[in-house]
């Protein structure tokens, strides 16, 4: 009701004398101010009480509902999509805007119309793997509210690439979808089984795809990284997803992580680009714990560090990359980007296009209007 009432006095109230601002815009400024302090003042408080992956099943059932109600995604859109987005082409996909949703927000593939409702330019769906997995034992999302950051060791859950294909057949969205791909987080599943494992997914998921990422550097499994440790194993894996999409018009990427020592990153970037990929995402998150507020929290705490504390190790990681493989090779920069500022500075790196995650939770539905209409060229 409060917004109602804001938007009927703006709609009447003329700027004041010597303000350039328009009515219109005024009215837009006004109202997502109201919705911003609305989700930061009291739907968050209520999110924040549950732990992270029940918040997060919570807001999917919401966004699901959403999706089937006739007419919901569209209206959404119009009252959320960035205002100054200009439509973006990287390997012959057009993108709304450069700003997506990454991966592990959208596991299989669901509520994509109302995903796309939020005003986002594309979504990354997975980690999918081959085989259904569960991943590791609960809990195992930990927000540090403080360092606006999060700790995740979720282990790649996956329901299988089977039943998130048929999703993705049935409800496409209006922008392209991104599919993650992973090995099955079985340990019992390695070498040439491990190649085998991801080519059946890569094979699978081609077909409902705009692009592919290999996730090879998942800091919350065993072997997440066996691939981006092994040069010769790296570069089996790749010629044999290569030979899958043979024929296939699908650009396939990398994700890598922010850990690397310069010479290991370069390895691997080496190798891949010798491959044939098409580009990087940059970055995973962190098993780093510099510079934490929470310290004492995060301390006794497995897995991968996302949020505003990774935000500079993943920009330094698209710059390294950018510098190593020239103008041409598309990258996606990922990892604490909360607002216009933080995308410039991936923009600035190098980055092509921009996912959010852990600023998407912190700062409400109204994300990716605020990055996009704040930055210096959206």
């Amino acid at each position: 009701m409060a917004k109602q009432v804001l938007e009927i006095m703006v709609s009447f109230a003329p700027p004041a004398a010597g303000l350039s601002l328009s009515r219109d815009a005024f009215r837009r400024r006004s109202t997502t101010t109201v919705d911003d302090m609305i989700y930061r003042h009291i739907l968050r408080p209520i999110l924040f009480k549950f732990n992270g992956e029940t918040a997060h099943h919570l807001a999917m059932i919401g966004l699901g509902i959403a999706s089937v109600v006739p007419g919901c995604p569209r209206i959404m859109r119009s009252l959320m999509a960035p205002r100054s987005a200009v439509p973006v082409k990287a390997c012959g996909v057009t993108f709304p805007n450069r700003l997506g949703v990454a991966a592990g927000w959208v596991k299989n593939g669901d509520a994509l119309p109302a995903v796309w409702g939020l005003g986002f330019g594309f979504v990354e769906v997975g980690t999918v793997t081959a085989g259904a997995w569960g991943g590791n034992p609960k809990p195992r999302v930990h927000r540090l509210v403080r360092d606006e950051g999060m700790i995740n060791r979720m282990g790649l859950p996956s329901q299988g690439w089977e039943p998130v294909r048929h999703r993705l057949e049935g409800r496409r969205p209006s922008m392209p979808v991104i599919v993650n791909v992973g090995k099955t987080a079985s340990p019992d599943i390695h070498g040439d089984a491990a190649v085998a494992d991801i080519v059946t997914t890569v094979r699978g998921m081609a077909p409902v795809a705009d692009m592919l990422v290999l996730n090879l550097s998942c800091p919350n499994v065993t072997d997440g990284r066996n691939f981006e440790n092994d040069a010769d194993a790296l570069t089996g894996l790749l010629t044999a997803v290569r030979a899958a999409l043979a024929g296939a018009k699908v650009p396939l990427l990398v994700k890598l992580s922010p850990d690397m020592a310069a010479p290991d990153l370069q390895r691997i970037v080496d190798v891949s680009m010798a491959c044939g990929v098409d580009g990087f995402v940059a970055s995973n998150t962190t098993k780093s714990r510099d510079g934490l507020v929470q310290s004492e929290l995060a301390a006794g705490l497995a897995g991968g560090l996302s949020g505003r504390p990774l935000r500079d190790r993943a920009v330094a990681t698209v710059s390294a990359v950018r510098n190593r493989v020239g103008p041409a090779p598309l990258i996606i920069g990922c990892g604490g980007i909360f607002d216009g500022r933080d995308a410039d500075m991936f923009m600035d790196a190098g980055a092509n296009l921009l996912e959010g995650f852990t600023g998407f939770i912190f700062q409400g539905p109204l994300y990716c209007r605020q990055v996009i209409d704040t930055m210096r060229a959206g």
